[in-house]
């Protein structure tokens, strides 16, 4: 594609240079802002873009911003609120540049950080297929193998999504509360919207999770209890959305029921390689088993035969 200029400023210049992803409501690029006196890039970040028209002041996408006075789309304001704290920023939520919003127009765009590793579902994706590859190719010592995201690095995601949840929760993960906090529900946990980031110091060997796409949110002091509230994924949504009528109060507990849902699955890997190794060697085991008692047998008749 040809790039496409968002802003210049001064002897910058910010290109959508290629597209990354696009939904029914928008399409997110990776942008590049280069000096173009020198022709060198000096930053790389993702520019979103997502149209949703204001219907009726009561639309739950776009809210008054009390500071502002004006109408932002909820994504915008959630993001912002998450920017104005003064309390420490979470690491494992996306880091944001800046947001541009056009009311009459419906539209609004969001810059963000590159998260050069790109997401959780295709790093699953990824050991799905060295699974098929090595089975394959008979490199797998056996029918059961499987190759899976190591233990260690699923306890880091729990524990990054448990710092973002803090975050959309008390406004911190250090332990820290701020109490004009406002919860903010994500809704949208899901392996696609994990991204991963450069590792850090904690974690060298890993890349960073991010909890990041907030198209979905809502902040808890505007659930209604007439809200349709079933949004999100099939197989991501709480418990809470999915049984009896799809309208009800909303609180944070639906997030922390995603987070389990997504670390399920994940550890859902490592438990089906160990039940089917478990397997195989009772299975082994009593094969062994029935050898020896079959030798024994055939010891005891040879001896039958030559006392006789």
């Amino acid at each position: 594609m040809t790039d496409k200029v968002v802003v210049t400023e001064g002897k910058f210049t910010d290109v959508a240079h290629r597209l990354i992803d696009k939904g029914g409501e928008g399409e997110a690029h990776l942008a590049v802002r280069y000096n173009h006196q020198t022709h060198q890039i000096v930053d790389r970040f993702v520019s979103k873009t997502a149209q949703r028209w204001l219907i009726d002041v009561r639309d739950p996408w776009w809210v008054l911003d009390e500071e502002s006075r004006v109408y932002l789309p909820m994504e915008i304001m959630a993001i912002k609120t998450l920017a104005s704290t003064k309390l420490p920023k979470c690491k494992h939520i996306v880091g944001v540049r800046g947001w541009h919003s056009d009311i009459q127009q419906g539209l609004y765009r969001i810059h963000t950080e590159f998260c050069p590793y790109g997401d959780l579902s295709q790093v699953v994706k990824l050991f799905a297929d060295l699974t098929e590859n090595i089975h394959e190719n008979g490199v797998a010592e056996n029918e059961n193998e499987i190759a899976h995201i190591p233990e260690p690095a699923l306890w880091y995601i729990l524990e990054a999504l448990c710092d973002a949840g803090l975050t959309l929760e008390f406004g911190a993960c250090n332990g820290a509360r701020d109490p004009d906090w406002e919860k903010i529900l994500h809704r949208d946990i899901k392996p696609k919207n994990i991204f991963l980031g450069e590792p850090s110091e904690s974690y060298p060997h890993y890349p960073t999770p991010k909890l990041g796409d907030f198209r979905l949110c809502i902040f808890e002091t505007d659930a209604d209890h007439q809200d349709f509230y079933a949004e999100g994924s099939d197989g991501y949504l709480s418990p809470e959305q999915t049984v009896h009528s799809p309208i009800g109060d909303e609180d944070s507990s639906e997030d922390g029921s995603e987070y389990g849902s997504d670390l399920k699955r994940r550890q859902a890997e490592l438990d089906g390689e160990d039940t089917k190794m478990k397997d195989g060697e009772d299975t082994k085991m009593k094969d062994e088993g029935e050898i020896k008692d079959e030798d024994d047998t055939m010891d005891t008749d040879s001896n039958a035969s030559d006392d006789s």
